[in-house]
């Protein structure tokens, strides 16, 4: 009797690098995964890398030796950004049999080693009252952009100069709300918006999310995504490993998961799971897909953790009960040990007494603990988790309402943390981001103020002496204004190093790139439209980047 044949085996991943949820990945990293039998050449079309601050879904080379896939991206990832990689079930094997469960792997770039100290910097004035923040880059330049959510039903963009100043940018239409998230939701390689329209102090509930969409040079248009009830909260990520980026809508007592087409349209109904006000999404069982952490408003207060099956399909797995009136959640690897920890604002407006952050430390298989708390400046309203001082470790800071200060913890490595700075800010800081805006490797801050009706950006330019990129180097384009081309004079600290010229259009386009030639270092511009362009020069190391303008 003929035995029936042997079915192929799908391939499962063997190594990875960098791993699950790591910290300090330097900003030049290649994605580097082993499998465990050989791939077929289609396989490269099977990994989507997204950026949070670079612009989307990053381009870059893929290769495939053996049973090794290889993800080099084009562009210098930005400095303490959070990248998220997709394995979809277009690896497959030699035999054609697809990846046994499509991989989520999510890791957070290095940053410059700094003081950790904020000053300077500037309070660009905001259309109406913001309540949450956001950055990004917008238009392709290379340099985050400044998003707010503001009441009076408005998106009020501001973009980077290059310095960490903004000017420009527009305003868009949207619905009343609190809540923002940023990411490519339609694959174009920018970044779009989503807002929430669960209504703002001062403006009325939506059952209704605004997708705002990006032409790739901060041109926008708006489109609805209809939930079933009251909007207060939105997260973006993909779910269910297909590659494409899926929006989460908190409605105020349930968690309405919809999954997106790949091309920015979303399921018209999708699974009601949990509760909660707020969400956010990590891997918290480092089993290769995103879950959800919820905040559920009120008291006694509590914080849901629901674990994703790898489908996009969700269970309750724990209640973390809160000292209080919890606020907003945040994930991140306080401890250093691999996965993620939880961070919760509790609510104290007691005056004279120290605000609070619940902090919930993960086991290692999505299971909590809660630890001593950290004390902030009273009455914090949100936190931000990024390596401030770039030891490798994730600090803490957050933004006190009454005060209207920005409370900055270092963390000392294990989860532990040292009061370090009250920083001034604008009147009732509502949400606080941190990112590289002024392109020196270390991670600033920026809050949303309310009556303020601003941002203020505080900048961290106390460079360690010890960092390669303590001084930034001076050089300079010649002619600028350029006809037919264009010298370019480089830092001694160049020389010798393979360098890339990159010259992009307005819309982040590039229209010349070539490697530049250390005995004639100059670069034709003959052809090309008269404008404003964005010359980016790189090395292994770093970028720097400066305008030229063509005539």
């Amino acid at each position: 009797m003929v035995g029936a044949p042997a079915q192929a085996q799908a391939p499962t991943l063997t190594s990875l690098a960098p791993v699950r949820n790591a910290l300090a990945v330097p900003r030049t990293t290649a994605l580097t995964v082993g499998f465990s039998q050989p791939l077929s050449s289609s396989s490269a079309q099977g990994v989507c890398v997204f950026s949070t601050r670079r612009g989307g879904r990053l381009t870059g080379t893929t290769t495939i030796s053996g049973s090794t896939l290889r993800f080099t991206p084009a562009q210098l990832l930005q400095a303490g950004e959070t990248v998220s990689a997709t394995l979809t079930s277009a690896v497959r094997s030699l035999n054609d049999v697809p990846l046994a469960q499509p991989q989520v792997v999510r890791f957070t770039t290095a940053t410059t080693p700094s003081a950790g100290l904020f000053t300077g910097g500037s309070d660009p004035a905001i259309t109406n009252a913001p309540y949450a923040v956001a950055a990004g880059d917008l238009n392709g330049d290379g340099w985050p952009d400044l998003i707010t959510h503001n009441a009076g039903n408005r998106l009020s963009i501001r973009l980077n100069t290059g310095t960490g100043t903004f000017s420009g940018g527009p305003d868009v239409g949207v619905l009343n709300g609190m809540d923002l998230a940023v990411g490519d939701v339609d694959n174009d390689g920018d970044l779009d918006l989503v807002v929430d329209g669960g209504g703002s102090i001062v403006g009325p509930p939506s059952g209704t999310a605004v997708l705002v969409r990006n032409n790739g040079a901060a041109g926008f248009s708006s489109s609805s995504i209809s939930f079933p009830a009251r909007v207060t909260g939105v997260a973006l990520g993909d779910v269910n490993g297909d590659g494409y980026v899926d929006v989460i809508g908190a409605l105020a007592g349930a968690l309405n998961i919809r999954l997106n087409d790949g091309q920015g349209n979303f399921l018209a109904s999708g699974q009601l799971v949990g509760g909660g006000n707020k969400v956010v999404l990590g891997d918290l069982d480092n089993d290769g897909d995103l879950d959800l952490v919820a905040t559920e408003l009120g008291y006694p207060g509590r914080v849901l953790t629901l674990l994703n099956d790898g489908a996009g399909t969700f269970r309750l797995s724990e209640t973390l009960p809160t000292s209080s009136y919890p606020l907003q959640t945040r994930l991140g690897d306080v401890d250093g040990d691999g996965d993620l920890d939880v961070v919760t604002v509790i609510q104290t407006q007691v005056a004279n007494t120290p605000g609070v952050l619940n902090l919930f430390r993960n086991e290692g298989q999505g299971t909590f603990t809660r630890q001593a708390d950290v004390l902030v400046t009273v009455s914090p309203q949100d936190v931000a988790l990024g390596d401030v001082d770039g030891d490798g470790d994730l600090d803490l800071v957050s933004v006190s309402l009454a005060r209207n200060t920005a409370s900055v913890r270092l963390n000392a490595g294990t989860g532990s943390f040292s009061d370090a700075q009250e920083v001034s800010v604008g009147n009732r800081p509502y949400s606080v981001v941190l990112a590289d805006v002024d392109d020196n490797g270390t991670l600033d801050l920026l809050t949303a103020n309310e009556t303020g009706t601003s941002v203020s950006v505080r900048l961290n330019s106390q460079v360690l002496a010890t960092s390669p990129r303590a001084v930034t180097p001076a050089w300079q384009l010649y002619p600028n204004p350029a006809h037919e081309q264009v010298q370019v004079e480089l830092p001694a600290a160049f020389r010798g190093q393979a360098v890339q010229l990159c010259l992009c259009n307005a819309l982040g386009q590039v229209v010349r790139e070539q490697s530049l030639n250390p005995t004639a270092p100059q670069l034709s511009v003959a052809g090309l439209a008269a404008g404003l362009y964005t010359m980016h020069v790189r090395t292994s190391q770093q970028q720097l980047s400066t305008r030229l303008l063509i005539e």
